[in-house]
Order: C-alpha cells, then sequence, then structure tokens
C-alpha cells in the first residue's frame, strides 16, 4: 500500500502525520514499513535518526522524482510505503509523482481561516487519486475545531479525523522514543483509510 502526505503549506504536520503513519502501519502488523522522505529539507530523515533504535519502519531519501519514481518501481505490494512531501512542488512534478502512485492521498491542514486555499490547491494538484483531509494539531472542544471540521464536511470532504495538538509529539524529536498516544491517533487514521481505499 501506497499513501502520500501532501499540503502546498508548510507547518500543517505534514512530516508528523508520515512519521507516525509508518510506525502505525508497523502496529497494525505490516512487516515492511517504509517512510520515504522526498522533501529536499529531509526533515523526516533527520528525525527518524534521532529515533531509529526504537522505530519499527525504515527511511530511504528520494527528494527528486528519478529517485522517487525508482524507489516507487522496486516497491513490493507486502510494503506499506509512507511517502512524505515537501510544502511546494520543489522539485517540479513530485507531489504529482508521489500522488499518481498512491492508493490513498492524506491531506493534513490545521483549523484556521487560511488553510482551506492550500487544501484546495493540493487536491486540484493531485486531481484523480483518493484523497481525505486529515485535520492536526487540533485543541479539542474548540469552536475552530468543530467549525473546520464541519465546514470541511458541509464541502463534501469528510475529515479522516482529528489528531490532537502535535506539541507533545514534536517533543519527541529530542527525546530519542516513539510517542505511543501519537502512534494509536495514527493507528486509526490508517485503518479509516484502509477503509476508504477498499470501498
Amino acid at each position: 500500500m501506497i499513501i502520500t502526505i501532501a499540503n502546498q503549506k508548510g507547518g500543517v504536520g505534514k512530516t508528523t502525520t508520515a512519521f507516525y503513519l509508518a510506525q502505525a502501519a508497523i502496529k497494525q502488523g505490516w512487516t515492511t514499513s517504509v517512510l520515504l522522505d522526498a522533501d529536499p529539507q529531509a526533515s523526516a530523515a533527520l528525525w527518524w535518526q534521532d529515533v531509529k533504535d526504537a522505530a519499527g519502519f525504515l527511511v530511504a531519501a528520494t527528494p527528486s522524482v528519478y529517485l522517487l519514481s525508482n524507489y516507487l518501481e522496486a516497491a513490493t505490494p507486502d510494503e506499506m510505503i509512507i511517502i512524505d512531501t515537501p510544502p511546494a512542488d520543489t522539485p517540479p512534478g513530485i507531489i504529482k509523482t508521489a500522488a499518481g502512485a498512491s492508493d490513498f492521498v492524506v491531506i493534513p491542514t490545521k483549523a484556521g481561516s487560511l488553510e482551506p486555499e492550500r487544501v484546495m490547491a493540493t487536491l486540484e494538484l493531485i486531481k484523480g487519486s483518493p484523497a481525505g483531509i486529515l485535520v492536526t494539531d487540533a485543541k479539542l472542544g474548540t469552536n475552530n475545531l468543530k467549525d473546520t471540521v464541519d465546514g470541511w464536511t458541509e464541502s463534501g470532504y469528510q475529515p479522516l479525523g482529528v489528531i490532537t495538538s502535535r506539541v507533545a509529539i514534536a517533543a519527541d524529536r529530542g527525546n530519542k522514543t516513539i510517542n505511543s498516544e501519537a502512534v494509536a491517533q495514527h493507528v486509526a487514521i490508517l485503518n479509516k483509510i484502509t477503509e476508504r481505499i477498499l470501498v
């Protein structure tokens, strides 16, 4: 299974989502889970270096269309592949290449007024690929979160779910540990992705 994480806006939790979906796949019983870091900034690869002893998955740097395409061509059906993309389609075509090869595209977004434009631009870029919106860095019980979820639902984009505030999750980067609560939240998201793929 191949899942791409994409949004043409930075700071929405793409790398965190990719990282924890890769770990969630191991928790669900996938024997091989690989996170392809297609972002030239290599944030996922650098984070993985800090926690590789605790992580059950592997990371491969694929910051070009050529490297990404070659890795995907060699992939086997028994692998879970999660692709972390850059916040812009740079290098050109990398997001479309990832989305075109994927069974599903997850578009992380935070609650807020600036988010819909970038999500819609991403949906346009990946047109034709099955996709779902994931609300990240959520503060539960707030009107902003409720309005965001309701707004996407009314627009025909029922969110996959909500990931609570990333503050504790991001703090793991310095601890060389994997946040078990974050893994559990992402296992639930991976289950919803699988359900949508099988429909």
